[in-house]
């Protein structure tokens, strides 16, 4: 069982957050973004019992905790993410439709 887990750590090596999702049978992470206010947004790549689906995780508010999956039914995958001056979230990857593979770009509304 795998899972996607955040760290951060101060100048002294001291643990300052944590957050550790749910095991699956494939979990891993493939960006990290923090936000002005505090929160964490994480993207990576689960099995969500269909098969493997890109996700992204907001954590850390109140309102700002969600997971956002790719959307269809075939594969996909979340290789990273950004913010930009506006903290707007761009999710980058990839999906499958009709068996072929596509990058897809696009900003999440949270």
């Amino acid at each position: 069982m795998q899972r996607i887990t955040v760290q951060a750590f101060d100048g002294s090596k001291v643990r300052t957050y944590y957050a550790s999702e749910p095991p699956a049978a494939v979990a891993y992470g493939t960006g990290v973004a923090w936000t002005a206010h505090g929160a964490v947004l994480a993207s990576g790549v689960v099995h969500d019992g269909n098969g493997l689906s890109g996700v992204l995780l907001g954590r850390g508010l109140p309102g700002l905790n969600f997971d956002h999956f790719i959307v269809g039914t075939e594969p996909s995958a979340a290789n990273g993410l950004a913010l930009d001056a506006y903290e707007q979230v761009y999710l980058v990857g990839e999906r499958t439709l009709g068996g072929v593979p596509q990058a897809r770009a696009s900003r999440v509304q949270r």
